[in-house]
């Protein structure tokens, strides 16, 4: 099995994490600049902006499974994969199909580029990974080696430590402690619009505490998230957040309860580069092939 060298130093850290707006090719999304140059990995947690699909997916949708025209959806991916600078990985992408579950799958080159998983652990370079969106919770976990772990956490996934089970699984096979982990949570429903059953909410309650219940049975999986990754080791400090509700926001985010059910999806995109040493330079990358 793959693996990652363990940093050199055991008290190298990454530097921490903050979620910045950016812009490129008309596209919009959020990332992380220092992260990337301190370990090679680059993120992307995308909007609906820009793009090639139409009313009711109008905007930047990557879901292949939507109803979406699959041209446009071929190339809105490949759009968001230029201006990332990843076009010669796009053969290499993997976009599993969700399932609300919590295993952790290992993404390997040549491997099944579509498995059933709802977390996506990547040790390798040039393997792009993406997870599709549209209310429930992004997460993407990073460690100083460059190994990464994707994850998508609706209701099921948040209720059953899918997030700490990626965080865990991402240090066990990095050989890193939960403590250096950088975790960036996306846009999601926020508890202001999430409303829920009286038996879930209990759930949650029994599982996370009371910061996670609102009154008239509102949620916040932000807050379930956010107990079950310090309780995996990660460090408070590293996780950054981008603090919007994609209920309340349909022009910038698609929302699957705003919008009755039909709409495209937003992504989190990661790939880890080869440095310059390695004979790839970040100016090569887009003629690489993984």
């Amino acid at each position: 099995m793959s693996s990652i060298t363990a940093p050199s130093n055991p008290s190298e850290q990454l530097p921490l994490p903050v979620l910045s707006c950016t812009q490129g090719n008309g596209l919009t999304w959020f990332t992380d600049k220092p992260l990337e140059a301190a370990c090679s990995v680059r993120i992307a947690f995308t909007t609906r902006h820009g793009g090639f699909s139409v009313a009711p997916y109008e905007g930047l949708d990557l879901a292949s499974h939507v109803g979406d025209d699959p041209r446009a959806v071929q190339a809105n991916r490949m759009a968001i994969l230029d201006a990332l600078g990843l076009r010669g990985c796009a053969d290499a992408l993997v976009n599993p199909n969700q399932v609300h579950g919590t295993e952790v799958n290992l993404a390997v080159p040549g491997g099944n580029r579509h498995p059933d998983a709802d977390a996506v652990l990547c040790l390798e370079p040039l393997l792009p990974v993406l997870l599709c969106f549209a209310d429930c919770l992004p997460a993407l976990a990073v460690v100083p080696g460059g190994a990464f772990c994707v994850m998508h956490a609706g209701w099921r996934g948040a209720l059953g430590g899918i997030c700490g089970k990626g965080v865990s699984a991402l240090c066990e096979h990095a050989s890193c402690s939960p403590s250096q982990v950088n975790v960036y949570i996306g846009a999601h429903i926020r508890e202001c619009c999430y409303q829920t059953s009286d038996e879930i909410l209990a759930k949650f309650v029994g599982a996370y505490g009371d910061a996670c219940a609102f009154e008239d049975r509102h949620l916040s999986l932000s807050e379930a998230v956010r107990c079950d990754l310090l309780r995996a080791g990660v460090d408070e400090r590293r996780i950054a957040e981008v603090p919007v509700c994609t209920s309340c926001n349909t022009t910038d985010f698609f929302s699957y309860r705003a919008e009755k059910g039909v709409c495209g999806r937003h992504g989190v995109l990661a790939c880890r580069l080869v440095r310059a040493e390695s004979g790839i330079s970040e100016r090569n990358l887009v003629s690489c092939q993984a």
